[in-house]
C-alpha cells in the first residue's frame, strides 16, 4: 500500500465520501453527477497530495486525480463555490471532532 493510499484511507475516516458529496451538492460545487472531477478526489488531492509537492501546480493536480481532467477544467473549479465547499467540509470535520471529544 502506497503512502498516499494510507492517507486517503485515514482521510475517509475523518470525513466520508457521502459527507463530501453532500457538501459539494449543498454549496453548488457540483451541479451534475458524473463530472470528471469527483469532489472527494478534488479535496483529497488538495489536502494530501499537493501539500507534499513543491511547487504545486495544475499540471501536477491533473496527474494526481483519479479520472483524467484538463488543467483548464481544474482551473475552472477554483471558484467561490470551491471555497464554500472546502469550508463546509472543514466545518463537518471540526463538528465531528468536537462530538468525539465530548464522548
Amino acid at each position: 500500500m502506497e503512502k498516499n493510499e494510507i492517507k486517503e484511507i485515514y482521510f475517509s475516516k475523518i470525513i466520508t465520501e457521502e459527507e463530501v458529496m453532500e457538501a459539494a451538492e449543498s454549496t453548488g460545487f457540483i451541479q451534475r453527477k458524473g463530472g470528471k472531477i469527483h469532489p472527494f478526489d478534488f479535496i483529497t488531492v488538495l489536502i494530501f497530495r499537493l501539500a507534499t509537492s513543491v511547487p504545486p501546480s495544475l499540471r501536477l493536480m491533473t496527474s494526481l486525480l483519479m479520472k483524467p481532467a484538463s488543467r483548464s477544467g481544474i482551473h475552472q473549479k477554483f471558484t467561490e463555490r470551491a471555497v464554500s465547499f472546502l469550508q463546509c467540509c472543514l466545518q463537518t470535520v471540526i463538528a465531528k471532532r468536537i462530538a468525539q471529544n465530548r464522548n
